[in-house]
């Protein structure tokens, strides 16, 4: 898979996506989808597009009605168990990796959108 998120990045940097897709239709044809599943009763919940996949869902519980954190300065609602989040997502969050595993991991892809 990485192979062809990599493929698509690379063809990302060279087409013009916003005249193949329009982000307004994209963006209601994804909620209109998303809509269709109810959050009460699933077992799991998350951000379906994050960049960490299935790391990003949590047991319903985990979320409850969140918590506010401060980060750089600005107030947001984050979920109510956020260590278990953060956990999840990277492991031991609280230690520095080791100075070679200090690397970006997102590529830059300029994008722009003409109508």
């Amino acid at each position: 898979m990485t192979a062809w998120r990599n493929a698509l990045i690379v063809l990302a940097q060279h087409v013009p996506i916003g005249r193949l897709i329009r982000p307004t239709r994209m963006k209601k044809a994804l909620d209109r989808e998303f809509r269709r599943y109810k959050v009460a009763g699933s077992d799991l919940v998350g951000n379906y597009l994050g960049a960490y996949h299935e790391r990003e869902f949590l047991p319903l519980a985990d979320y409850g009605e969140g918590t506010e954190v401060e980060f750089e300065g600005e107030n947001y609602i984050a979920p109510k168990n956020l260590d278990g989040y953060l956990t999840n997502l990277y492991g031991d969050y609280m230690k520095y990796p080791p100075l070679e595993k200090r690397v970006p991991k997102h590529r830059i892809v300029k994008v722009i959108f003409e109508d």
